[in-house]
């Protein structure tokens, strides 16, 4: 029988790995810190700290700002 992993929870912009506070300070709103906890529509109306705490929510979180970046390019 495998073991269950337990995911990292995350909850604030402090507790989200390095690279993806990177991208929020890129393309955050004034303010990066809020803007994690604020529902997002591309992101199924939920926030970026949720969709972290998802089981393959890094994936979607870094899609997310993937295709920010190519609708500005």
């Amino acid at each position: 029988m495998s073991e269950l992993v337990a995911l990292p929870q995350y909850r604030s912009f402090d507790d989200l790995p390095n690279h993806v506070r990177v991208q929020v300070v890129r393309w955050g709103e004034p303010n990066p810190v809020e803007w994690v906890l604020q529902a997002i529509p591309a992101l199924d109306h939920r926030s970026i700290v949720e969709v972290m705490n998802l089981p393959d929510g890094e994936t979607k979180v870094l899609e997310f700002f993937r295709d920010l970046r190519g609708m500005l390019t």
